[in-house]
């Protein structure tokens, strides 16, 4: 009799060193000890990777139980204080908008990290948070945006979610254990990118479970929910390696509130059943998720299994690798499946200006700085339209981006766009027309280089 042959290692599964270090998080007490030790002995302690430090908050959670007696418990305690450090700085920071989402009635729910937190809030000292992600009601978001604007985040892109599902926005941190100088929120009008032309998400809403972030109450996702958000990433590339879905996704699973029927019902709304098929034979052949006999057999059948199966060959490369033929088949695909070739919505989403070459001399402030000067004035026929001229050196570069503030408000991406015939080593001043609801106060208006807050933010 042959040996059983084990299944080909799918792409989106960790390397066997990482793999082991979650298997040591997440499964039972004989298991853990096992992987544990060969992730011990694959790496020193000294030489952990990046991918892995992320996950020491989860391993000093277990690590009396999976090594009594670990000669680095110290350290990985301290670690494990670092991400509570980390986590506490960024729900701080966030704590005041999430508070006035809650005062203003807006309908939103805490994703990801920040959702597992807030549903256990345990999960401070080991559930490692970059940012924090919400899913706002789509009729919500004009108001969520105007709200992020008051309390002095800006808009990354220019943009709010609206036609494109998701969008950061930012603002300036202090104090941060890693020396971060931002922290970002990220407003999503839609979780997953299968279904984000459609209103799926709109169910989220009817289900969530209570939770508490910092004091504030909030909902998050139910756990059938947060199983198809986390097992989702899976298929999307993750230049950064990523592999936290993984915790969040068997964790999922194994909530005594998760329904595979009610599961079952989500994926097929959304023909993903040929894409999390192979995703929960992998979490339940490493991790156990408990997955019915048959429950995957049946989930991929689908008549259009070659498009589908297109669609995530070409998902799981980066823009650049898709191609044109992958770029269609990925348009095809979410055509079906959203009955939309786009998401229209009746507001305002982008808050981006385009500026232009002025000829006409202007005055600047020449004490500031040469590579950016600046100057406001009121049209001389309407208080209420505000003319912005900027003197920068484009000779070296093709775009540039200006953020333009309203004392801590943020008000508008103002973009310069420079032809390479266009360039000089002399600098040129461009113009850009704003329109107001009322007058402004020129003297509390400013602008900064939207490169350089996001490079003092990473």
């Amino acid at each position: 009799m042959k040996p059983t042959e084990e299944p080909p290692r799918p792409a989106f599964a960790p390397d066997r060193i990482l793999e082991r270090l979650l298997q040591a998080v997440l499964c039972p007490t004989p298991g853990a000890r096992d992987a544990f030790e060969d992730w011990r002995a694959s790496i020193p302690f000294d030489a952990i990777p990046h991918s892995h430090f992320h996950m020491m908050g989860e391993l000093a959670d277990v690590v009396d139980r999976v090594c009594p007696g670990y000669e680095h418990r110290t350290r990985l305690l301290g670690m494990k204080k670092y991400v509570w450090s980390n986590n506490i700085h960024i729900l701080a920071a966030t704590k005041p908008l999430v508070s006035a989402f809650a005062a203003a009635k807006l309908r939103f729910v805490v994703l990801k990290g920040g959702g597992e937190i807030a549903a256990d809030p345990s999960a401070q000292n080991r559930r490692f948070i970059r940012d924090l992600d919400l899913l706002v009601a789509e009729e919500d978001i004009p108001r969520a945006a105007d709200l992020l604007f008051r309390h002095g985040w800006r808009a990354v892109s220019g943009r709010i979610p609206g036609r494109i599902r998701a969008q950061a926005f930012d603002r300036k941190l202090h104090g941060t254990p890693d020396g971060k100088s931002r922290v970002e929120i990220d407003l999503h009008r839609s979780v997953l990118h299968f279904g984000r032309n459609a209103r799926f998400d709109d169910a989220f809403f009817g289900r969530t479970t209570p939770g508490n972030l910092l004091g504030t109450p909030v909902e998050t996702l139910h756990a059938v929910d947060r199983a198809l958000v986390s097992a989702s990433h899976a298929l999307i590339t993750d230049p950064d390696k990523n592999f936290v879905w993984i915790l969040d996704a068997v964790r999922a699973f194994r909530h005594p509130t998760f329904d595979w029927d009610h599961f079952f019902k989500s994926v097929e709304d959304r023909r993903m059943g040929r894409h999390l098929g192979p995703v929960l034979s992998y979490l339940d052949r490493t991790f156990q998720i408990g997955l019915p006999a048959g429950f995957v057999e049946r989930l991929m059948r689908d008549p259009l299994a070659l498009l589908f199966d297109a669609e995530i060959a070409a998902i799981g490369k980066n823009r650049e690798g898709r191609g044109f033929s992958g770029r269609v088949v990925i348009f095809l695909a979410e055509l079906l499946r959203s009955r939309a070739f786009v998401r229209n919505v009746p507001f305002q989403t982008d808050f981006g200006v385009r500026m232009c070459r002025s000829d006409g001399s202007v005055a600047l402030d020449r004490g500031q700085p040469p590579s950016l000067r600046y100057a406001f004035r009121t049209d001389r026929d309407c208080a209420k339209s505000l003319i912005v001229d900027v003197a920068c050196d484009m000779s070296s570069r093709r775009r540039r981006d200006l953020d333009l503030w309203f004392g801590d408000r943020w008000v508008a991406k103002l973009r310069i766009r420079a032809f390479p015939w266009l360039r000089t080593n002399a600098s040129r001043v461009w113009r850009a027309k704003i329109e107001f609801d009322a007058p402004l106060d020129l003297q509390q208006l400013r602008l900064t280089d939207s490169a350089a807050e996001h490079a003092r933010g990473r």
